[in-house]
């Protein structure tokens, strides 16, 4: 399996994002889909794209804490990477 980057992997969810948000409203119309059915869609891709960039927060933080993983210091570290990663990857920036 080869290594793709996380911004590659943001990228793909991002055009795949803007794709259903130009195709889903057409099928609604058209009535091959619900207008729930889009919206749960779009909620599942959008959490896909959170879930990368926390699973790559958490690398981050992982690799910069090697033995030192545990501790109740660990999760707000955790937040503060997410948020810096996810920083990075805003829709439209």
């Amino acid at each position: 399996m080869s290594s793709v980057a996380l911004a590659e992997l943001v990228a793909c969810v991002d055009r795949e994002l803007a794709f259903r948000s130009k195709v889903y409203p057409r099928w609604v119309k058209d009535h091959k889909m619900t207008a729930g059915t889009m919206e749960q869609e779009m909620r599942r891709m959008q959490a896909v794209r959170a879930a990368l960039i926390r699973g790559e927060a958490l690398q981050l933080l992982v690799d910069q804490l090697g033995d030192d993983a545990e501790g109740p210091g660990l999760w707000p570290r955790v937040a503060a990477l997410v948020e810096e990663i996810g920083a990075r990857f805003r829709v439209g920036t």
